[in-house]
């Protein structure tokens, strides 16, 4: 772990880690940061990201970001896995699993907003 001394155009400094020697990110970059902790002998402990926090991406298992039509993919599989779970029983036709799968991702999307 490689740790760097970082200072931001709001006048807030501190210390943020990176696995590599040279970190993520250029000087004069847009980043987000947070100050996870700060004590008066370390000073500002702060994590650093290059991606909006508030616009959280999906990863596959190599670390790379899904595309939209990757992502609607996976959840029209969760959505159809699902929605044959749900009724127990091989549907009786397609109308009827399509209609299942849409009502599991209104639910889904329910549980989220709420």
């Amino acid at each position: 772990m490689h740790s760097f001394e970082v200072a931001f155009e709001d006048g807030v400094r501190g210390v943020a880690n990176a696995k590599k020697e040279k970190p993520p990110y250029e000087v004069g970059a847009e980043v987000w940061y947070m100050v996870s902790s700060e004590t008066a002998e370390h000073g500002k402990k702060l994590k650093v990201k290059v991606s909006d926090p508030e616009r959280p991406q999906l990863f596959n298992s190599g670390g790379k970001s899904e595309d939209a039509e990757t992502i609607r993919r996976i959840e029209g599989s969760w959505a159809m896995t699902t929605a044959m779970t749900y009724l127990g029983r091989p549907p009786s036709s397609d109308d009827e699993l399509l209609d299942t799968a849409r009502l599991m991702l209104i639910l889904r999307d329910k549980v989220h907003s709420s």
